[in-house]
């Protein structure tokens, strides 16, 4: 403890990292006596750290489980590595920033028309352009089911090549956890893509938004969107009071799947914000949508094949109906067509659609070597690299592309990390898997080995023979 204190109060401050556990996720038998000194000092230590972080003295990350600790020290590791050793090619903040728009564009290619409701009555297709200007609107947000396609419609929807109303993307993610990471990301977005900041000083020890700003004499709006908000790490931060502190010239456009941050939202802006709930693809489009892709493949099926598919309310979430024209688009037996897409059909929620979908590829790919890959990408809170598990597999480059290729449809790359799409695929692999405690053990070690490779690998390439 007396160590801890040192390093808040030296008079030469080191660069000081804090893990705090959420006193909630503690069990009872692990905390102090509240009477004991050594619970008075512990306490009295996490208020220190609280303030020194929030004066900006040393960083404190939150976690709630030893995994989440494990997640975040290494990712402070890299950093610190990065920071410390940049790479000449690419900084930090220009390698995510290509990563978050190869998705945007991504989505953007992937959206599927359909109606969007508008302040929970209005049904529209397009955003009206004018509630940016009108001085009664504050905010937008944009929400609905996972899958549905709210990002997809809000890439589609805005002008990422307009100077009289430029858009900033940003998403929060494992890497862009907190509202500091938020703020210089939308802060070398704008200086990347727009000549706002051309004549304003960045001043690297204080990049927030309102200070680097308010030297800059803006006479029009920049949309600001922020994608995933909910997964902020910080719960103050997830209060979203701090929108209120942007300059008035800034749009915050929130994409979220999470019903609470919408009604925070409303409770923030009253009236002054706008909502866009994306909903579930009606039959039409998703007929519409089938025939135009199975097309461009040059494939084709039946009106009563289509009328059929129609009928399986998981298919009504864009994600999954990707999903499905993936496997159908695959599958070669054309007189054995009908009876595969009735495997999908009868599928009347998510984990029976996962559970028909993973034993079609098990029966390509073999049981056991299905299971080893969708375990440890099950397992791996960062997700696993492409080349990382081939090696585990064994497999010939040709037999491997062929097993990723089917099982893509589930995952999605973070930075060169595969993860499964969202947590609801993550949920419904985990019961198809049902894996044992020696099993998860077993992949488990696996992962750390990915990972200490990694490391070891990076050290090596910076010249630093850590023991």
């Amino acid at each position: 403890i007396e160590m801890l204190f040192g390093a808040l109060n030296k008079a030469n401050r080191v660069q000081s990292f804090f893990f705090m556990r959420d006193l909630g996720s503690v069990s009872d038998k692990y905390i102090e006596e509240t009477n004991s000194s050594n619970y008075r000092k512990l306490l009295k230590l996490r208020e220190n750290i609280e303030t020194a972080a929030e004066q900006g003295i040393c960083s404190l990350k939150k976690y709630d489980t030893v995994a989440a600790l494990g997640q975040l020290v290494y990712l402070q590791l890299i950093e610190l590595i990065n920071n410390l050793f940049p790479d000449k090619e690419q900084n930090q903040w220009e390698r995510i920033s290509n990563i978050q728009l190869s998705a945007v564009r991504k989505h953007r290619y992937n959206y599927i028309e359909r109606d969007v409701i508008i302040n929970e009555d209005k049904v529209i297709s397009h955003i009206p352009q004018n509630i940016f200007n009108a001085e009664d609107q504050k905010c937008a947000v944009i929400y609905g089911e996972s899958g549905t396609g709210k990002s997809a419609f809000a890439s589609a929807e805005l002008d990422f090549e307009s100077e009289e109303l430029p858009v900033i993307w940003t998403t929060v993610d494992d890497e862009i956890d907190s509202l500091d990471s938020l703020e210089r990301l939308f802060i070398y977005n704008t200086s990347r893509y727009t000549s706002i900041l051309d004549h304003c000083d960045q001043n690297d020890n204080d990049m927030k938004i309102t200070s680097v700003f308010q030297q800059c004499h803006i006479d029009h709006k920049v949309i600001w969107v922020i994608d995933s908000v909910e997964l902020l790490a910080n719960s103050e931060e997830k209060s979203l009071l701090w929108l209120l502190d942007l300059p008035t010239f800034i749009f915050p456009i929130i994409v979220t799947s999470s019903k609470p941050i919408v009604a925070k939202l409303k409770s923030i802006y009253n009236s002054s914000i706008t909502t866009f709930e994306v909903k579930t693809l009606e039959h039409s489009r998703i007929m519409a949508f089938l025939s135009a892709h199975l097309k461009e493949l040059s494939k084709a099926l039946t009106t009563k094949q289509l009328s059929h598919i129609c009928k399986n309310p998981v298919l009504s979430n864009a994600r999954f109906l990707k999903v499905f024209i993936h496997e159908i688009s695959q599958f070669g037996e054309y007189e054995r067509l009908d009876e595969y897409i009735d495997k999908f059909i009868d599928a009347n929620n998510l984990t029976d659609f996962i559970d028909v979908l993973i034993c079609q590829i098990e029966r390509d790919f073999g049981e056991e070597t299905i299971r080893d890959f969708l375990s440890t990408v099950l397992l791996s809170e960062m997700g696993v690299k492409s080349e990382e598990m081939q090696n585990v597999l064994n497999l010939r480059p040709i037999d491997y592309v062929s097993l990723f290729n089917a099982v893509s449809p589930l995952l999605s790359n973070y930075n060169k990390f595969y993860k499964f799409s969202d947590s609801s695929i993550k949920e419904a692999v985990g019961r198809h898997l049902n894996l044992s405690k020696a099993s998860e053990d077993k992949y488990r070690k696996t992962i750390i080995k990915f990972r200490k490779a990694e490391c070891d690998s990076r050290l090596k390439n910076i010249k630093l023979n850590i023991k």
